[in-house]
């Protein structure tokens, strides 16, 4: 005998509003996916959690919104149980989607599985959401409309993920009429597979109607309506929070980016004369040598030194000194070509850079020609001043001397090469008696005998016990508490006496020792932290890192070994690496820095404001300080300049929550400057020399009240020099 079942017949009203649910909801997880995709990972997370909530719960309502288009003969009702049930399987496959395509170039296998589970949410949601229905007699599927109708549906939902995902992977922009066209073979196909089952579904005849503890047809429009509001509600206010949110974000980059621009063009620029300094000429000639292969430059390079400016300075003070400075930097000037440049990169010392085919003779006549404007009387108010100058030449490339500028080997020169070798010769100029000018040769540096007895020595120097670590306290500027100590690398030679860093320092970096004098003050410094909180004083180290010892692979493995060889907290130790060393090769760089982080220890870029900083890489940067040169700090008493610099450098390191640190203070008009524009900590002979650990020691004893680091006014030499640099 044939089954009988119950007639059926579909509402258009109620499917209508389920296709454009289920369109919206497939426009919602374009927007979604894409933003996922711009999004940093924990607001991608966030994206992923809540598309999967609202989108998950919108299919689900276009799901049930296809039942109600079902016209029965009986009342129908819900069950409980199986409507929560079929709720989760529509989120979870959102989600997964939302993991899957969140990510851009997903392999093939990977796709096909997000595909496939997809398609299991939506089977399984409809089918829980018909087993739901207050029906209590078996449902006879009709296999063939499933096969017939499903199947294809499923067909244009996977190539509707497969064109939303193409569209993303390649770039292309994502308009408002490209996203209605993505998402519409999704919405058919979605709509599609809810067509089949019902469809394929025949309830028989004697089908019961709603029992008790069911939900009723109105419960389930309540439901399904709030269903549709998250998904329009929150999804338009979470992508409007969003908007907001980014522009925000681009507001502050912006302001940032200006602030560095500004930070940059000043950091690269003399104060005093506003031409360029060292670090801006460094960066002008580099340019050029890196053109040379496409554009070749003949290049001159003079390296001028005043002769007798410093008795001016202090016969007549610093302000006619500056105004003397300012008269040389104008006439220097007036001596150059549109391509040629002028630079100050030191107190009395200027260089000058000419392009063009100049041959020995022609730079000669140059040099007269600069040591004529320069002998000219400077007028100083009632003073007139004459100076002569000590001019060195560098050539590049050579042309045509017996006397080669550059040693064999050495082609090509880089810029700080040159400009360090045209100062050669001018100290050559200076030695002669000054007045004079001079071109370099090869032989003109340090003697090749004194440099490899002194190598021989520096060898030698960690098993003769002749190095030691002198600490310079650091100290919190409002609270004037110590917050910690610089490691600064002494060698008291065994015959010589105390030799300067800016001897020991180029020369172990020439010889390769530098790595084995790096690892030797981390260890010492591990062994004094110890040492000190033995006798109760916990203090924070800082030491600084060369760029011999970032490139070193097992740089992290062999800090994390000698902190814990010696039992000490990782975060008492800070490195410090120049913003140079920084930014020489950012992505090596960066999985350094995250390897020392993930030890525990902590981070500072040292002599901010003298390097070339990416500002989207310095916010990668694990870093907890930014320190000012103390270049910048020597100059706030009487430049406006220096002043909007260290501001400047405050502002985009608090901007990206990192605390300041200002060396080189020596004066307290200095310190009050450093206080009103916001310095976190401060370092100087102000306020401490650099001592050896006893001194410390008892400066830092726990006392009944502790008091600031005591401010000692004396300077052991003219320059400490932090280790490595």
């Amino acid at each position: 005998m044939a089954a009988e079942y119950l007639s059926k017949s579909f509402h258009a009203g109620s499917g209508l509003i389920a296709s454009i649910v289920a369109l919206y909801a497939c426009v919602m997880l374009i927007e979604v996916i894409r933003r996922i995709r711009l999004a940093e990972r924990d607001l991608a997370i966030g994206w992923t959690l809540h598309g999967a909530l609202s989108i998950g719960s919108g299919l689900w309502a276009a799901h049930f919104l296809g039942l109600f288009s079902l016209d029965l003969p009986i009342e129908v009702g819900y069950d409980k149980t199986l409507t929560v049930l079929s709720w989760l399987p529509s989120v979870l496959s959102i989600a997964v989607i939302l993991s899957f395509m969140g990510r851009p170039h997903q392999p093939a296998h990977w796709r096909i599985v997000g595909g496939l589970v997809w398609a299991v949410g939506v089977s399984l949601t409809l089918y829980l959401g018909i087993a739901s229905m207050g029906i209590h007699t078996g449902i006879d599927w009709d296999a063939s409309i499933l096969l017939v109708v499903g199947l294809p549906s499923l067909a244009v939902m996977a190539l509707g993920s497969v064109m939303i995902r193409r569209t993303l992977d390649g770039g292309i922009p994502i308009t408002a009429a490209r996203r209605l066209l993505l998402a519409t073979p999704c919405a058919i196909g979605v709509r599609g597979v809810q067509y089949a089952a019902l469809a394929s579904a025949n309830f028989p005849f004697e089908a019961q109607s709603l029992s008790s503890g069911q939900l009723s047809g109105d419960a389930m429009v309540g439901l399904v309506t709030g269903a549709i509001v998250l998904l329009f509600v929150s999804t338009q206010m979470a992508i409007l929070l969003d908007q907001r949110m980014r522009q925000q974000h681009d507001r502050l980059t912006h302001t940032l980016q200006d602030a560095h621009h500004e930070l940059q063009d000043s950091a690269h620029r003399d104060t005093l004369t506003r031409l360029l300094n060292r670090q801006g000429v460094e960066r002008h000639l580099h340019q050029l040598l890196s053109a040379a292969s496409s554009m070749p430059h003949d290049l001159v390079l003079m390296f001028i030194n005043l002769d007798g400016f410093k008795m001016v300075n202090q016969s007549l003070g610093h302000g006619q000194g500056d105004a003397l400075l300012k008269q040389a930097a104008q006439r220097l000037g007036d001596l150059i070509r549109r391509d040629d440049l002028v630079a100050r990169v030191a107190a009395d010392e200027f260089v000058m850079l000419f392009q063009g085919q100049i041959d020995r003779g022609s730079a000669s006549n140059l040099a007269r020609r600069v040591d004529q404007a320069l002998s000219l009387p400077f007028l100083l108010d009632k003073h007139e001043i004459t100076l002569s100058s000590s001019i060195g030449i560098m050539l590049h490339p050579p042309t045509g001397t017996s006397s080669p500028e550059l040693a064999p080997g050495d082609v090509p020169l880089d810029a700080c090469t040159l400009i360090r070798r045209a100062e050669t010769a001018m100290r050559h100029a200076k030695a002669a008696g000054g007045g004079v000018q001079c071109f370099y040769e090869a032989g003109m540096t340090t003697s090749n005998t004194e440099e490899l007895d002194l190598q021989r020595d520096l060898r030698q120097a960690i098993d003769r016990h002749e190095l030691m670590l002198f600490y310079q306290p650091k100290r919190h500027a409002r609270s004037g508490q110590c917050s910690g100590a610089e490691a600064l690398l002494r060698w008291k030679h065994g015959t010589r006496g105390m030799i300067s860093p800016g001897v020991f320092i180029p020369l172990a970096e020439r010889f390769g020792l530098i790595s084995t004098l790096g690892a030797w003050v981390i260890t010492e410094a591990c062994r004094q932290i110890r040492a000190w909180q033995d006798e109760g004083i916990e203090l924070q180290v800082a030491v600084n890192l060369s760029v011999h010892q970032l490139r070193q692979p097992d740089l992290a493995d062999r800090i994390r070994d000698t902190i814990e060889q010696h039992g000490i907290e990782a975060r008492l130790l800070i490195f410090e690496i120049t913003e140079s060393v920084a930014m020489d090769n950012v992505q090596a760089s960066l999985k350094v820095f995250e390897r020392l982080a993930a030890i525990g220890v902590q981070l500072s870029i040292d002599d901010f404001g003298t390097g070339y900083s990416s500002l989207s890489y310095l916010s990668k940067l694990p870093a907890s300080q930014l320190k000012i040169d103390r270049s910048f700090v020597m100059e706030l008493e009487d430049s406006h300049h220096a002043q909007a610099i260290v501001e400047a450098v405050v502002r985009l390191a608090h901007a990206l929550r990192l605390k300041v640190v200002a060396e080189g203070v020596e004066t307290e008009t200095q310190h009050q400057a450093l206080l009103a524009l916001g310095c976190d900590e401060l370092q100087g002979f102000l306020f401490a020399r650099p001592m050896p650990p006893e001194e410390l020691s008892i400066l830092l004893h726990p006392q009944p009240q502790p008091s600031a680091v005591r401010p000692v006014q004396a300077r052991t030499s003219d320059s400490d020099f932090a280790v490595l640099h």
